[in-house]
């Protein structure tokens, strides 16, 4: 499953002025000039990428130094709920894909290309790092899935399929990102600061 064009081509606008002001916040790449439109390289972007989701205190600096609609702002405020790091891939279903990690498993779909088409040449499960993030009603990922050169045995196949069975049974595959299932996910109590 992956995003409408009118989404995407939301998310990449509000994505690419993030992406600029980190780098230039943390003087990653300072000859890239953004007035002639000039874009990151890929392997530029995944270090700008990686300081974004650093430090989600980036967020509120980014959206107190530019004006977005009332929608953008609040789409770019709950990315503060993103949870990066590494996720066991279970299974491609229509509704998405699920990824496992230690803080649960979430349903997660595409931008432009579903997580599927994303990681068609790969079996699964499959060990990826990546980072979750909120998107009004579902979760996606930035586009920057990073496969890890691990081999799972029939042993961790076996047990990722049963955790997987278990949360499903549990309700606990979650396709939102809400502020309730970050904080339960992350283990914060309620009214608990970011």
């Amino acid at each position: 499953m992956k995003m409408t064009k009118q989404e995407s081509d939301m998310f990449y606008e509000i994505f690419r002025k993030l992406l600029q002001f980190s780098n230039r916040k943390y003087k990653l790449f300072p000859k890239v000039n953004y007035e002639t439109d000039e874009m990151l390289m890929p392997d530029q972007c995944a270090k700008v990428i990686a300081k974004v989701w650093e430090d989600t205190g980036n967020i509120d600096e980014f959206l107190s130094s530019v004006s977005l609609p009332d929608e953008q702002a609040e789409i770019v405020r709950s990315w503060k709920r993103a949870i990066y790091g590494m996720w066991s891939v279970v299974k491609h279903l229509k509704k998405g894909t699920v990824f496992m990690g230690e803080n649960g498993a979430f349903m997660v779909q595409g931008i432009i290309s579903s997580v599927d088409e994303m990681l068609k040449w790969y079996s699964l499960p499959m060990t990826v790092r990546a980072v979750i993030i909120p998107f009004k009603d579902r979760i996606i990922t930035d586009g920057l899935i990073m496969a890890l050169p691990v081999s799972l045995g029939p042993g961790i196949r076996k047990n990722l399929n049963m955790e997987y069975k278990e949360a499903k049974e549990e309700g606990r595959v979650y396709d939102q990102l809400t502020e309730e299932v970050y904080r339960r996910v992350k283990g914060k109590p309620s009214g608990a600061g970011e």
